[in-house]
């Protein structure tokens, strides 16, 4: 079986306002400056490390892990105040989902917010069955170890593709010998059409259908 896997932050879930809400919280608690929406934008994609460590411009560790738990406190607290879907994207896991394809999410957000967030906006129920994170195997993307954890826990032993926003997506996908799906929403889809993507998205719709294509040709 194969499965259609995907990012989720800029790519399913347009989610910048409460990630950054989540890392000017912990700015607070260290006594650090606030961010912009525009300056945490570029600091998402990485895990939650590397985006408090960006936050901070630091490499002090004890600081950064300071840091990283206000930061998991209030996200924990807060995951979706804000957050929702992208228009277009519910609609679209729906009718894949009624078509029998496999969906899963590979992330570098935690497990645990990724976990609650796809179960508070409904994703599962929307036909996502699996996501692995990268804080469950030894690298971050572009390694490709959180997209291959995706599939097996979807059941699956290929990808359709891999779908994201950012040019790392792209490169997860091409160390995973994959396809890669760039869309036209999210974070940064000029990074990721920089990245040279094997198809270009501008709405889930149009994803819908080439998915549906792709399955056709390739049962």
């Amino acid at each position: 079986m194969k499965a259609l896997v995907f990012d989720l932050d800029g790519t399913l879930i347009d989610s910048a306002r409460d990630i950054t809400a989540a890392v000017n919280a912990a700015m607070r608690a260290l006594g650090r400056p606030e961010h912009p929406i525009a300056a945490v934008h570029a600091m998402i994609g990485h895990g939650a490390r590397f985006l408090v460590a960006s936050a901070l411009a630091t490499d002090d560790e004890a600081l950064i892990e300071r840091g990283r738990a206000a930061f998991m406190a209030y996200y924990e607290a807060h995951p979706i105040d804000h957050t929702r879907p992208y228009p277009g994207v519910v609609e679209m896991l729906e009718a894949l989902r009624d078509d029998g394809c496999a969906l899963a999410v590979a992330t570098n957000k935690p497990a645990l917010m990724t976990r609650l967030v796809i179960e508070r906006l409904g994703l599962d129920r929307a036909g996502i069955i699996a996501s692995a994170s990268a804080d469950e195997v030894p690298r971050r993307k572009p390694d490709p170890a959180v997209l291959h954890l995706a599939l097996a826990r979807a059941g699956a032993d290929a990808a359709i593709a891999y779908v994201g926003d950012m040019g790392v997506d792209v490169a997860t996908a091409r160390a995973a010998g994959v396809p890669a799906v760039a869309v036209a929403w999210g974070l940064a889809p000029k990074d990721a059409r920089a990245a040279k993507a094997d198809v270009w998205v501008e709405r889930p719709s149009e994803l819908l259908e080439r998915v549906r294509e792709w399955r056709k040709a390739r049962p």
